[in-house]
């Protein structure tokens, strides 16, 4: 997406896909879609499209964002991280740390907004946007990608967010918070950022936490975000998504 704005775009193909009973292979709920492969056995896809061809709606979002962007009903769920621009307090800049050593990326001195919105699927109108968090990045991140990098899920009931270092969070589809969790800070190697996406399945949620620090693999319950299991891992820094 643009550093200045991103700009959501809807194929027009994809307009058939969503249909009234709502069968989850009709849907792209998480990273990969339906079958995290990236592919559907159900969609057409036009076979060429740029922004005026083949597209039924754009709709400029505020931020940057490298997550993808999913699908559930009528809804489009899409993340992004704002840079506010208002900078920081000396008193609020997170302090690096020294383990790590200086061979990373720059940290920002500005406040970031992290925010999740539920778009129309027909027209691209906005019909909620939610800001999760609004906090000081403690690292830079890849040239290629964002603090908003993690894609969304859900299972038609619940919306799992994940920001990372700045929060876990789960809404209804209605934009409600339902609960929030913050699982610590993490260090990645040189500063990369994070981008592992949770995974959803059967009502459990499913963490994958790889860092410079201490890593872990942990399973949280749906309904409230509380730790179902947790185990340490020795793994250094991955962006794998548990499948």
């Amino acid at each position: 997406m643009s550093k200045a704005f991103a700009a959501l775009l809807c194929l027009l193909s994809l307009h058939g896909v969503c249909a009234a009973a709502l069968d989850p292979a009709d849907q792209w709920p998480n990273w990969r879609g339906p079958s995290h492969d990236g592919a559907s056995s159900r969609a057409n896809p036009p076979v060429t499209w740029n922004v005026s061809t083949n597209i039924a709606w754009k709709t400029p979002i505020d931020g940057r964002g490298s997550a993808t962007p999913i699908v559930w009903g009528d809804q489009v769920f899409v993340t992004t991280a704002i840079d506010t621009g208002r900078k920081a307090e000396e008193k609020d800049l997170p302090s690096p740390d020294p383990r790590f050593g200086n061979k990373r990326t720059a940290a920002p001195d500005t406040w970031h907004r992290f925010v999740v919105s539920a778009l129309d699927r027909k027209t691209g109108k906005l019909l909620w946007e939610r800001t999760c968090a609004e906090m000081v990045p403690h690292e830079g991140h890849h040239q290629t990608h964002s603090y908003a990098a993690a894609s969304p899920v859900t299972d038609g009931e619940r919306l799992i967010v994940s920001f990372g270092s700045f929060g876990l969070y789960c809404f209804d589809l209605n934009g409600n918070l339902v609960w929030e969790r913050q699982l610590g800070r993490q260090e990645t190697r040189l500063g990369w950022g994070e981008a592992v996406t949770p995974s959803l399945h059967k009502g459990r949620v499913y963490v994958n936490w790889d860092h410079e620090g201490g890593s872990f693999l942990t399973v949280l319950d749906g309904t409230n975000g509380k730790t179902l299991w947790k185990v340490d891992r020795e793994e250094p820094s991955t962006w794998a998504t548990p499948l």
